[in-house]
């Protein structure tokens, strides 16, 4: 229902028709059933929830006697197209709303200075729309309707006098300021709150909350691809509407924390972990990042599982094959060293890292120590420490790392990660380690395993190759990253999948290399309902990885970095229906689950080309 209470039991004048005629006001009976209906408060908790727990939107009631060509007139189906209220005599009988519609700099409904004398836009709860005018003429109420509903709002309309109208837009820029707002903070949090609900749902990892002009826009990242919300908005607001959730949350977490308030600024990039706990069953942090943009603030938020209950992935469970498996037990039975694990944003690397040292068996005999910036995740074992780098303040972060560094020193460790591997002083961090007989792991921001040593020896970082060519100095360079899984489900078999040009070409590939292209399965488009519709069940890792010898060393030191990917892959037996991923490439471990039926092929295309590939991969079995 609307948010809206009568305020007056008079009833507008109805305007003229295209032929000159008015509509016929309603009888007496007709007046005293509207003046019965109830019309209660609606509130974002009063949303009714679908069979899936997306919240749907409530029916909207409607007033009035339809007429075609009016808005209000009934569709094709017989269902009204807008609703219809009675009179607002007052302002105080405006209903509560979030912003004017038809103000700002970037209005969704664009109006002249003489026009908005006669009508206003306000936005309420729940996505939805009320005009109110002053006998608007047919064509520009026509007009504003069709605006919204293009911009998906659902619909009412009441009149008022010209003195409501001017009311409404002063309210406004006292709403836009932050003053007299029409809605507690708590009411955008509870959208967050709905939000991060339906992430947690629907296996998110990522919700990105972002305004475009006049507009703004909830999306999720779910199996590795950004989609819409799934409901009838498709998680579209008002710019208006998404940064206030944005500042909401952000404020309310710098209150909780130092107890100042008003923290948000659109124009800043600002950093936050908030701690979450509205999700029954789970308990979350929240890693907040915003993004400051030429149309309007973007925020990120990623969803990290952080219940010290949770159990530890086995390394197989990831995604990693028996040989790799191998590499990570080998690498914990050393006590000393560099462990490196390279991947792009977001590919699970502090998650391996976390089970490196839950798994151990060495662990509950070792002293574990980390630095983090921030702690993400609770891992059994260790004894996490924050430690916050300024990056406007390279002094004070270069303080901050060694202060924490010379205290681990001298508390007896045995392992230390040091988070991620991003700067001079993480990276002197490790190399002090390492050279002085501690395990030291990291993470590092690197494409492909070929990439992890030109990555820590640029200016950046500051490595040189003579220190990680050194004896000992490293133990285990890794690579991984993360690949939708296939719905055992759904997921098509070539035949049925021919006709995608990507996926001919393929088919054809694999032929080349003798293998058999109907071992391969493809992603459904819909999926089913095992799947939810998208065709894939959650991500697995796929791999690179090296314990650097002698033979691989050479080359590194000398700078010869294609001379070390060749001494890498002269090791691998060159069977790709073969789990040993021994010398294979991240592309090589890829089209092995395809094969299996796993993953989609068109995957392997994110590490390589498909024609480059052919190309090595023939060049290799003719030596």
């Amino acid at each position: 229902m609307w948010p809206f209470k009568k305020t007056d039991e008079r009833t507008s004048r109805p305007p003229a028709t295209s032929t000159g005629t008015r509509r016929s006001a309603p009888n007496r009976t007709h007046r005293a059933q509207i003046r019965e209906q109830a019309l209660p408060e609606f509130s974002v908790a009063d949303r009714p929830a679908s069979n899936d727990g997306v919240l749907a939107t409530p029916e909207i009631p409607f007033r009035g006697n339809p007429e075609p060509g009016r808005a209000g007139a009934l569709g094709s189906a017989g269902i009204p197209r807008a609703a219809e209220f009675d009179h607002i005599a007052t302002y105080g009988g405006v209903p509560k709303f979030i912003s004017v519609l038809s103000a700002g700099d970037k209005p969704i409904v664009e109006l002249t200075r003489q026009e908005k004398e006669r009508v206003a836009v306000i936005e309420l709860a729940g996505r939805k729309a009320l005009v109110v005018h002053a006998q608007l003429e047919a064509t520009l109420l026509d007009s504003i309707t069709g605006t919204l509903r293009a911009n998906k709002f659902g619909l009412a309309i009441a009149t008022a006098e010209a003195p409501v109208i001017s009311e409404i837009y002063s309210a406004g820029v006292k709403t836009e300021t932050g003053s007299g707002s029409g809605r507690k903070k708590t009411e955008f949090m509870q959208s967050v709150n709905e939000w991060i609900s339906y992430a947690v749902r629907n296996r998110a990892t990522d919700v990105h909350l972002e305004v475009l002009g006049s507009k703004g826009v909830v999306r999720f990242r779910v199996d590795g691809q950004m989609e819409h919300m799934r409901a009838d908005h498709e998680g579209r607001y008002t710019s208006t509407f998404i940064e206030r959730c944005m500042a909401s949350l952000f404020n309310n977490d710098q209150m909780a924390k130092s107890g100042s308030d008003s923290m948000f600024e659109k124009d800043q990039f600002l950093y936050c972990m908030v701690p979450y706990n509205e999700v029954p069953g789970h308990t979350l942090k929240l890693r907040y990042q915003s993004i400051k943009g030429n149309e309007g603030p973007k925020v990120v938020l990623r969803l990290l599982h952080v219940d010290e209950n949770l159990p530890t992935l086995g390394f197989e469970e990831l995604g990693y094959a028996p040989s790799q498996i191998k590499l990570w037990k080998q690498a914990m039975d050393t006590p000393s060293g560099m462990v490196a694990i390279a991947g792009v944003t977001g590919s699970g690397k502090s998650t391996t890292l976390k089970s490196f040292i839950e798994l151990n068996p060495n662990t509950p005999t070792s002293n574990v120590l980390t630095i983090e910036d921030p702690v993400e995740y609770p891992i059994r074992g260790a004894h996490q420490v924050p430690v916050q780098r300024d990056l406007s303040n390279p002094e004070e972060s270069s303080r901050r790392f060694s202060e924490a560094i010379s205290a681990f020193m001298r508390g007896d460790p045995d392992v230390v990660m040091v988070g991620e591997i991003r700067d001079r002083f993480s990276a002197n961090a490790a190399q002090q380690l390492a050279e002085t007989g501690h395990m030291a792991l990291g993470t590092v921001h690197a494409h492909l395993l070929s990439g992890i040593v030109p990555r820590l020896v640029n200016s950046e970082i500051g490595m040189t190759r003579q220190i990680l060519t050194a004896p000992n100095m490293v133990t285990l360079f890794a690579y991984q990253a993360l690949v939708p899984k296939l719905c055992p489900q759904c997921s098509q078999t070539t035949e049925e999948a021919m006709g995608d040009w990507r996926i001919n070409d393929i088919a054809e590939n694999v032929r080349k290399l003798g293998l058999d292209p109907t071992r391969l399965r493809w992603k459904r488009i819909g999926g089913c309902a095992h799947c939810n519709g998208r065709g894939t069940l959650g991500l697995g890792v796929v791999a690179e990885m090296l314990m650097p010898d002698e033979e691989w060393l050479r080359p590194i030191r000398e700078g010869l970095d294609t001379d070390a990917v060749h001494v890498y892959r002269s090791r691998s037996n060159r069977d790709l229906m073969d789990e040993d991923m021994t010398g294979k490439s991240v592309f090589e471990h890829t089209l092995f689950k395809a094969l299996h039926g796993q993953v989609d092929a068109r995957q392997c295309s994110a590490f390589d080309t498909w024609h480059r590939f052919m190309q090595h991969h023939s060049n290799a079995v003719r030596k």
